[in-house]
C-alpha cells in the first residue's frame, strides 16, 4: 500500500535481504524478520538494555556484517559460484545420488504448499529445480566406476563437486528435521526456511 508506514524492522530486513543477495543467497521476508528480532533480543539480553535501545546497535553496517557472517558460514556451499565448473572430487554412490535427487524433488513439493511469501517460494523452488538439474548434469557428464566401494556402498559412483553436495544438504536439513518431528508435513503447514 502506498500510504503504509515502514517500520524499523522493515528497513533492517531490506538491508539483510539485499546483502544476502550480494552473496548469491536468499531468505524469506518472514525468516529475515525473525533473525533480526532474535538479534535484537540477544543484544538486549547481553547488554542488559531494552529492545528499543538494542535496535540502535543493529545499524545497516551491523546487518550487512551479519549477512557476511552467514555467507562465510555456508562457504562450503560456494554461494553464487558455478559449482558445475568446480573440480569433481567427491565420490558419490549412484543410489545415494538418486535419493538426493528424490529428496530435492520432495522439497519442491513442500515449498509449493507455502503461502506466506510467494516471491521466496518462487526463488527457492527455482533453486531446488536447478539443484536437481545440476545433479543430472553431473550424472550425465560423469564416468561412473563399478569396481570400488564408496562410503560402504559397493557399486557405481559418480564424482561430483563437493559444493554441490553441501548445497543439497543445507537445503534439505531444516525441512527434514521439521518433517521428522511434526505431523505438519502431511497436513500442509509451512516448513521452516
Amino acid at each position: 500500500m502506498a500510504g503504509q508506514r515502514r517500520t524499523w524492522l522493515d528497513g533492517r530486513v531490506d538491508v539483510l535481504l539485499a546483502a544476502l543477495n550480494e552473496y548469491g543467497m536468499s531468505a524469506s521476508v518472514v525468516s529475515a524478520a525473525e533473525l533480526i528480532q532474535e538479534r535484537v533480543a540477544w543484544v538486549a539480553a547481553h547488554l542488559r538494555v531494552t529492545p528499543a535501545t538494542a535496535r540502535r546497535y543493529l545499524t545497516d553496517e551491523a546487518v550487512r556484517d551479519l549477512a557476511r557472517m552467514m555467507a562465510v558460514t555456508v562457504a562450503d556451499e560456494a554461494p553464487g559460484a558455478d559449482v558445475l565448473a568446480a573440480p569433481r572430487t567427491a565420490a558419490v554412490p549412484v543410489p545415494v545420488l538418486g535419493r538426493c535427487i528424490a529428496g530435492l524433488a520432495e522439497a519442491i513439493v513442500l515449498r509449493l504448499a507455502e503461502r506466506d511469501d510467494l516471491g521466496h517460494v518462487r526463488t527457492t523452488t527455482a533453486q531446488l529445480a536447478q539443484a536437481i538439474s545440476a545433479r543430472g548434469q553431473v550424472i550425465a557428464g560423469g564416468q561412473p566406476s563399478t569396481s570400488d566401494t564408496v562410503a560402504g556402498v559397493a557399486g557405481p559412483f559418480v564424482l561430483a563437486p563437493p559444493a554441490l553436495l553441501n548445497r543439497a544438504a543445507a537445503i534439505s536439513k531444516p525441512r527434514r528435521r521439521w518433517c521428522e518431528t511434526k505431523e505438519s508435513c502431511r497436513t500442509g503447514s509451512t516448513p521452516p526456511t
